[in-house]
């Protein structure tokens, strides 16, 4: 795993109050597989409804996760934000390595 992988890994974790596993991690080659483990484990704010159980991660919306993970994947690589889409690899197409 290079090191910009790295660094957005901690960012993610740091942003989102998550620990994501080394097993999880091995597999996630793209922005969308980002994005899809992100949802996965965070829970959605829809209208509202947001649990207030202590040390849970905050609830928030798919817009709003898509919106956080762009920007940190794109300061993180060096791109535009434009160039990450949920299709993008990350070594490949941002130059991740």
């Amino acid at each position: 795993m290079g090191l910009e992988i790295v660094e957005l890994t901690l960012e993610v974790e740091r942003t989102f109050g998550i620990e994501i596993p080394d097993r999880e991690l091995e597999r996630l080659r793209t922005v969308g597989g980002w994005y899809a483990c992100l949802r996965a484990v965070l829970p959605n704010d829809l209208g509202g409804t947001a649990s207030t159980t202590p040390g849970a991660p905050a609830a928030i919306s798919d817009a709003e996760l898509w919106q956080r993970l762009r920007s940190i994947v794109a300061e993180t690589s060096g791109v535009s934000p434009e160039r990450v889409v949920p299709s993008a690899r990350l070594i490949e197409d941002l130059g991740m390595g």
